[in-house]
């Protein structure tokens, strides 16, 4: 995929927030925007060896959304899409 499509992919995830705390919408589409192609930093370097982590990522973004649920604020919401991103990402690229 495309750098642009993991980005798109990325902001899917926040539909449903907007639905339901459209407070946190924008910050969680910014999260999800940067965590979508934040994976593909390294295309300079090894790529998809040093910041492909769909194992890594999606225990982080399932830590980060508990924290979000408890604590909502706009920085533990971008937090939480970024990393639920990033595994997105790492996981649509493994499969």
């Amino acid at each position: 995929m495309m750098a642009t499509t993991h980005a798109l992919a990325g902001l899917l995830l926040v539909i449903p927030l907007a639905v339901v705390a459209p407070e946190f919408a924008v910050a969680a589409a910014i999260g999800a925007i940067a965590g979508g192609v934040f994976p593909d930093v390294d295309m300079p370097g090894a790529h998809r060896r040093t910041l492909h982590f769909p194992v890594y990522y999606s225990l982080a973004a399932a830590l980060a959304g508990v924290v979000a649920l408890l604590a909502p604020t706009s920085v533990t919401v971008a937090a939480a899409l970024f990393l639920a991103a990033a595994a997105l990402h790492s996981l649509s690229d493994a499969l």
